[in-house]
């Protein structure tokens, strides 16, 4: 891990959450998730846990190419406004606290009921919220 050949190893985020997820990954009763912090968050990432039977709910940070330009912060939205982003396997809810800044919830699940995703997305983002207000 780090550098190979005097090169900075790509995804190196990636590689180090696999390694540390390797003692829970594919085991037959499935039903474990990962949560990171942005540093960590990527759809890269929870491919790479979905193919060992994990899911990942995470914050992404903003400057990350997955994340739609009507997600990110902007004068135009309004101060407690979500917006959501769905896929088959993938929830995107981007919340806006204040004025000019949002934060990105990233949920990837093997099999998604859609609704039960947002629901549990809001209860996340909310907690996320609150404890960033105090």
């Amino acid at each position: 891990m780090g550098k190979e050949n005097n090169e900075v190893a790509r995804e190196l985020t990636s590689d180090v959450v696999c390694t540390l997820v390797q003692p829970i990954s594919g085991q037959d009763r499935g039903g474990r998730n990962l949560t990171t912090d942005n540093f960590f968050t990527s759809v890269d990432l929870a491919d790479q846990l979905k193919n060992k039977k994990l899911t990942l709910v995470g914050i992404m940070k903003q400057n990350k190419r997955e994340i739609p330009q009507e997600f990110k912060p902007s004068r135009q939205r309004d101060e407690n406004s979500p917006s959501f982003g769905l896929t088959k396997n993938l929830t995107l809810v981007s919340y806006v606290p204040q004025k000019n800044k949002s934060v990105v919830l990233f949920h990837h699940s093997i099999m998604i009921q859609q609704f039960a995703a947002i629901q549990e997305s809001l209860k996340l983002l909310n907690f996320i919220t609150e404890q960033n207000v105090k």
